[in-house]
């Protein structure tokens, strides 16, 4: 989104709602189009010493977390899911002690590195989980619901807002279509269906 403010792309694809709206009400959008989804997931050790299983809700599950003293790694680099994980935290109104929250500054693949090593809790997207999975020890402990929806849309940049040439419009909008189309559908629905068991995005 940062890129489509300075013009120095001409499609995005993003899942980060309330960051989408505000770039869209800013004038910065020509058309934005929902593609996708999967849903957010709350990861940690098997032994689970939170007992974030049997929480009834995301918000109380980081309750749990934060009175059991145990740790979160969040990956605080103003992603969508970083975005996600800060909204829930305020809900919770509970702030972390920094001996409790370790910040990874880095993607999801090395922020579930970071946290099986840790011992430690995260917030984490069900497609990135099961890629690593054979890779970590930790586990799927609060499953996806309404409130942890990811969502990803494809979004045009206005071209009016610079430079004649500069935003390839054309070619963005032909992308566009073809990712909200059949063939993009059928492919985006049986990704990850033969390694998996199940499709990573729907």
């Amino acid at each position: 989104l940062a890129l489509g403010r300075r013009g120095e792309a001409d499609l995005l694809l993003v899942h980060s709602p309330a960051d989408e709206a505000r770039f869209v009400a800013d004038g910065f959008a020509s058309e934005r189009v929902p593609l996708m989804y999967n849903h957010f997931i709350i990861v940690g050790p098997a032994d689970d010493p939170a007992q974030v299983v049997s929480a009834p809700s995301a918000v109380e599950a980081l309750r749990r977390i934060a009175g059991a003293g145990a740790t979160w790694v969040s990956r605080d680099d103003a992603s969508g899911t970083d975005a996600l994980g800060r909204a829930l935290w305020e809900q919770a109104a509970v702030a972390l002690p920094d001996g409790q929250h370790i910040r990874s500054g880095q993607g999801m693949g090395a922020t579930l590195r970071v946290t099986d090593a840790r011992h430690a809790y995260t917030l984490g997207d069900r497609a990135t989980f099961l890629t690593l999975r054979p890779h970590l020890a930790m586990e799927i402990l609060y499953p996806e619901d309404a409130a942890l929806l990811n969502p990803y849309s494809v979004i045009l940049v206005d071209a009016a807002r610079f430079p004649a040439g500069r935003i390839r419009a054309e070619g963005a909008a032909a992308f566009a279509q073809w990712l909200a189309g059949p063939t993009a559908r059928q492919r985006i629905e049986s990704f990850g269906t033969e390694r998996f068991g199940e499709a990573l995005f729907r």
